[in-house]
């Protein structure tokens, strides 16, 4: 009987490596892939805040406008909500 765990695990060994390699492999794309469009998120998301801070310059009087309203609107709905039963 050891003798037959003996040849199963010799002729498991290479498959298994195989398959070792193979996943360490998708693995590692995998894990250049998410650094990849991490990075890409983030540069987004930078020239993102730089538009909005470049419009917010341009109109700020339009932007103080849009951001009250927004809060009349938002605290409105947030008293609607309060008193409703």
């Amino acid at each position: 009987m050891p003798t037959l765990m003996a040849e199963a695990k010799e002729q498991l060994a290479e498959p298994m490596e195989k398959l070792k390699t193979d996943v360490q492999h998708v693995v590692e794309t995998a894990g250049k892939k998410a650094r990849f469009v991490m990075r890409r998120g983030a540069e987004k998301a930078e020239e993102l805040k730089h538009g909005a801070e470049r419009e917010v310059r341009k109109h700020p009087l339009e932007t103080a406008a849009l951001v009250f309203a927004a809060g009349f609107l938002i605290g409105g709905f947030a008293s609607w909500l309060t008193r409703r039963k």
